[in-house]
């Protein structure tokens, strides 16, 4: 064969052409993505300047809400003009979203955002097990040029494992996942807050190792900046809605807030409306609330996941102010969130509400032992908390032995509400308590409902909540632990300081045993224990899956048995104690 060689001429020219023609092709390439990249931008600025129109109607899903098995195709139509985008990740639809061009196909058994599962949401934090439980959430809006864009609709697509959530309310939540997971503004995670300089100084400071659970971090940030819009959906185990509303939310909660599982506070968006309007609770005859808690249980997240709801519900019918409860599981973004039960917040307009009170009325201290300022004015005037320390100060300078001293500080305690808080948080052995969750209150004038509460304005009422680390002891003495460990607090000296009358301690001891031996009686709080266990047994699986807390069944179930011997222990161990007060 005859080779025929090229010359370096004739080679130099080759490389020549090759060069040019890839450099043409990279050029027609830039060109199209420039010129694609140049059209968006002129189409993102015909839409920047545009504001929400009521008149721009929602988009219209072929496929309504629901529980489906299988992958299906959906259409989304709007009206002549309009523009659809849309979102999958729960993030509001703008025009950098996707734009509807033709038919999706959805598939519920497959979590398109699975990744937000395994980011880190403490320092105690441990990947799910298994397959997780979870939802295909479409969020799309029409948008018109030179007019505006209309509201967004929500469709949530639910595989058929949704109705095994048997006893719960599903509750969902759509928002941006950098409001929760971003490490500059994210709510949810260690963040910035964790990583700076400064936290890692104050970190190597910290004198226990239990102290990770006041660590700096995002998720113990507070105030409105910290406050993040979202969308709520209630929906029934058969995929139906039904409520949904426009909300803000932020993390709720003191230490509870370092926990891998956090609980939410859920307020109205005060854009689409000022209350959050949906009857949530049976026992509760009301509709609109200010605030509601979407509550991981706090330290009992790791235990069974509804003491605290269990001792609201044996409390049911005393003189204290207590949390409605109705249990939930939550979903972010359409991915199983685990139990959150849903509970009323006890504040300002907690208050207002129950008893008719403006908001201007109303005086609400918190005392936490373990910080520098103990006392801390929730709502109200400081005046309100000098009030509260001339009285404490009256009461140890003062034996209430003498029935005029005793009087006058009857003047400004309301004795019958403070009798039954102490019985309840005595009884139930509340270790989280005195040093922290102590919360009080007063009105500054008489309403209707007040007096038909008998409720006098002017004296102080304690409420009661956050029994999470309760009913552990069964023979502990908690009037000795008050005594020995909290004989500064100001429940300790109050409680004590009325004992010394006569006609008070009579009083509080025989209230004692007329509640011991008929409201809570080991019969009735075995009843309760088994019915919230059965509800939760068909639940604490998926929850044990998703957060690996409580560590596992067997310890769940051991967590109840113990709750079970203090109910069949402590009335007969209360009974003798409170005889040597």
């Amino acid at each position: 064969m005859k080779i025929i060689k090229s010359s370096t001429k004739e080679s130099n020219h080759l490389w020549m052409v090759l060069c040019f023609g890839v450099l043409g092709a990279l050029f027609i390439v830039i060109s199209v993505v420039s010129y694609r990249q140049i059209a968006n931008e002129r189409e993102w600025k015909s839409y920047d300047c545009l504001t929400s129109c009521d008149n721009i109607p929602l988009p219209v899903f072929s496929v309504p809400e629901g529980i489906y098995g299988q992958p299906f195709e959906l259409e989304i139509n709007a009206p002549s003009g309009c523009d659809i985008y849309y979102t999958t990740d729960g993030s509001t639809p703008t025009v950098r979203s996707r734009k509807y061009q033709k038919r999706i196909t959805v598939d519920p058994n497959t979590n398109l955002n699975r990744d937000m599962m395994y980011i880190a949401t403490s320092l105690v934090w441990y990947p799910p097990m298994g397959r997780q439980s979870h939802s295909t959430v479409i969020r799309a809006r029409c948008f018109r040029a030179g007019v505006g864009y209309g509201k967004v609709k929500n469709v949530v697509y639910s595989a058929p494992d949704i109705g095994q959530h048997l006893g719960f309310h599903i509750v969902h939540i759509l928002i941006e996942p950098d409001s929760l997971f971003s490490p500059t503004k994210g709510i949810y995670v260690l963040g910035e807050k964790y990583y700076s300089k400064k936290a890692m100084v104050e970190i190597n400071q910290q004198p226990s190792s239990q102290d990770w659970i006041y660590y700096p971090a995002n998720y113990h940030q507070r105030g409105p900046k910290w406050t993040r819009p979202a969308t709520l959906i209630l929906m029934d185990i058969s995929g139906k809605t039904l409520f949904e509303q426009n909300i803000n939310l932020c993390i709720n909660g003191m230490g509870s807030r370092a926990f891998a599982e956090k609980s939410l506070r859920i307020m109205p968006d005060n854009k689409s409306d000022t209350v959050i309007r949906h009857p949530f609770f049976d026992e509760l005859p009301d509709s609109t609330y200010k605030r509601l808690l979407l509550r991981n249980s706090g330290n009992d997240v790791l235990y069974t996941l509804f003491q605290d709801a269990l001792v609201h519900r044996l409390a049911n019918g005393t003189g204290v102010d207590l949390q409605a409860y109705t249990p939930s599981v939550l979903y972010i973004n359409g991915n199983y969130w685990g139990i959150h039960n849903i509970r009323e917040k006890q504040e300002e307009n907690y208050l207002a509400a129950k008893y008719d009170v403006p908001l201007q009325d109303i005086s609400i201290v918190n005392y936490f032992e373990y910080f520098a300022n103990h006392y801390t004015m929730n709502y109200g005037p400081e005046s309100s908390l000098q009030s509260f320390e001339q009285l404490l100060s009256f009461i140890r300078q003062n034996s209430l032995a003498d029935q005029t001293a005793y009087h006058a500080a009857c003047t400004q305690i309301d004795v019958d509400n403070f009798i039954e808080y102490m019985i309840l948080q005595t009884f139930f052995a509340n270790l989280d308590w005195p040093g922290n969750n102590v919360r009080f209150y007063r009105f500054g004038r008489q309403t209707e409902s007040m007096q038909q509460n008998g409720i006098d304005a002017g004296k102080w009422r304690w409420l009661f909540y956050d029994l999470d680390n309760s009913m552990n002891e069964p023979d502990i003495n908690t009037f000795e632990r008050l005594r020995n460990e909290y004989a500064h607090n100001p429940v300790t000296q109050i409680f004590f300081g009325f004992m010394e009358n006569a006609g008070f301690k009579e009083k509080f001891i025989g209230r004692y045993k007329y509640l011991v031996k008929n409201q809570l009686t080991s019969e009735k709080m075995l009843e309760q224990i088994n019915i919230f266990e059965v509800r939760y047994r068909q639940e604490i699986e998926r929850q044990i899956a998703r957060w690996r807390e409580p560590r596992g069944i067997r310890y769940w179930r051991q967590s109840i048995e113990d709750m079970k011997d203090f109910a069949q222990k402590r009335p007969e161990i209360i009974l003798e104690q409170i005889k040597y007060l």
